[in-house]
């Protein structure tokens, strides 16, 4: 993956991995990261992390995988909704102001 992105990504709280639904190898793919980043900091697999299954309009791919996938088509918009939801499962809300 690379020194510089491995080193970027430790100072992130969630992980988005993007995988190609038509390249008929997903799963091997989403495996190949995750032993990247088992390899690199095996921390950085204990964060939250949501797979965005892409070119869902094209390809039929299915991928079992230890965290939330969502099909999406960037080409089409498709299940973008779907991601964010995902993803602001993990963010945390900001506080609501008091009275004054």
């Amino acid at each position: 993956l690379g020194l510089w992105f491995l080193r970027h990504i430790e100072r992130t709280r969630m992980l988005v991995f993007v995988v190609d639904g038509s390249s008929g190898t997903a799963a091997e793919d989403y495996r190949v990261l995750c032993d990247e980043l088992q390899s690199y900091n095996p921390e950085l697999l204990e964060r939250p992390r949501v797979v965005a299954l892409n070119k869902a309009d094209i390809g039929r791919a299915e991928l079992e995988a230890d965290a939330p996938v969502v099909r999406v088509s960037a080409l089409e918009g498709t299940g973008i909704t779907e991601l964010r939801s995902e993803i602001e499962k993990h963010i945390p809300k900001p506080a609501k102001p008091g009275p004054a």
